[in-house]
């Protein structure tokens, strides 16, 4: 009897530091008769901004090309006892020492996504996963430490998550988490965060995103659960005198991020939240493995065989009012990218898109210093507008939405992650 075609593996070693644009060079690179993908994490040792993301869309298209992810860790991964001290609440009076690896899978966003969606050669610590989903119910949905909090929502075929609750008990449990995530970015006392005068705004982006996952990035066309994780994540960016690094604050945006700061820094509305100087800059990213603002749209998975084009096309029509897949009668419907766009332009924001083969920004910020002046009332708003990129990107799955914008110097933060 002949054999089937032979599968082929691949490895994927993964540097110290995992970027954006790391991750989209090497889908793009990976041979078309691959079966199986062996991420080499040993030398990894942090993300940089958008990463997260990148990695867990990478990951769920590879699983919905039939292509296998297993993670390749140093044998003595919590080893021993060494896997409840990792999972377990930090205790600064008796701190255990970790690997370097043991703290990536059991602290970081990226760790829980790898976690989530690979098998581990050899079979051996196939407890991850489920340590991983004990400390998120342990922590009611909160994963990670410090600058590497997120808040999470995984789903598998096995679920389909919680029943969802009333709409107002939602958004008040995200402006509670958002406290939760923002405590560790410098307020020593969390709640302090909510008198800031950008904080309503980011609440209703970070609400209007995470409704979005849930009603787009969960389920495939069948109504089947998708393997995947939608996540919550903030950062925190220092740029002063001494000036940026913009590939270590959007790399691959390098132009689009440099644009936005000779804008902030032409601003004269922005007092208290930018000067000339410089300033301090939050970044919100939310994330989901689903099938994609332009499959959804279109219904199927066929929009990403057809010209680049229908694709921005379709996309274009999601971000405008009224333009929904919720059922008619549905709370919000049609209004979720509305909200978020205003929020943008309240907060002199920038907001990336990264879907399918895309990836849109828009700032409202002008290049004499003000403000665009633009309203959200209809589709023929300019507010709806986004740029594009010149170049179709590798294909990846679901849909990354972050925010950038100035919060100022409040005497609450103290620490900072300098750009």
């Amino acid at each position: 009897m002949a054999n089937g075609p032979e599968k082929r593996s691949v490895d994927w070693v993964f540097p110290k530091l995992l970027t954006a644009p790391d991750i989209e060079r090497w889908v793009s690179q990976l041979p078309k008769d691959s079966s199986q993908v062996v991420l080499d994490i040993q030398r990894w040792r942090r993300t940089a901004p958008f990463a997260d993301a990148r990695l867990q869309g990478a990951l769920c298209i590879l699983h919905r090309m039939g292509i296998a992810t297993i993670a390749r860790i140093p044998d003595d991964t919590f080893e021993g006892v060494r896997a409840e001290h990792a999972f377990a609440d930090p205790d600064p009076l008796a701190p255990h020492h970790l690997s370097v690896m043991e703290k990536r899978l059991s602290g970081t966003c990226a760790g829980l996504v790898i976690g989530q969606l690979c098998a581990f050669e050899g079979g051996a610590h196939g407890e991850i996963a489920r340590l991983q989903l004990e400390t998120l119910k342990r922590r009611r949905y909160l994963f990670g430490w410090g600058p590497e909090i997120s808040l999470v929502g995984p789903s598998s075929p096995s679920s389909t998550g919680d029943p969802r609750s009333a709409p107002l008990i939602r958004e008040a449990r995200i402006n509670e988490r958002l406290l939760d995530l923002l405590a560790p970015l410098g307020s020593s006392k969390k709640f302090e965060w909510e008198r800031e005068d950008w904080f309503s705004e980011l609440k209703t982006f970070a609400f209007e995103a995470t409704e979005n996952t849930w009603d787009h990035g969960r389920l495939d066309f069948d109504s089947r659960p998708i393997n995947s994780v939608r996540f919550v994540r903030l950062r925190r960016f220092d740029v002063g005198e001494r000036g940026y690094n913009a590939q270590v604050v959007a790399p691959g945006f390098e132009t689009e991020f440099g644009e936005y700061l000779r804008f902030l820094n032409a601003a004269t509305d922005l007092v208290g939240r930018w000067s000339k100087d410089g300033g301090r800059l939050l970044e919100i990213t939310i994330a989901d493995g689903g099938v994609g603002i332009a499959s959804k749209m279109a219904g199927d998975f066929d929009v990403f065989n057809s010209s680049i084009e229908r694709e921005l096309k379709l996309v274009r029509q999601a971000l405008l009012p009224k333009r929904s897949t919720k059922p008619p009668g549905e709370v919000g419907r049609g209004q979720g990218f509305r909200k978020m766009l205003r929020a943008c332009h309240q907060l002199s924001g920038l907001v990336i898109v990264r879907t399918g083969r895309l990836r849109l920004t828009r700032t409202y910020r002008l290049a004499d210093g003000g403000n665009e002046g633009v309203d959200f009332m209809d589709e023929a708003s300019r507010g709806y507008e986004p740029k594009v990129g010149h170049e179709p990107l590798p294909l990846i799955a679901g849909t990354a939405v972050s925010l950038i914008f100035p919060i100022g110097h409040p005497s609450t933060i103290s620490r900072s992650e300098t750009a």
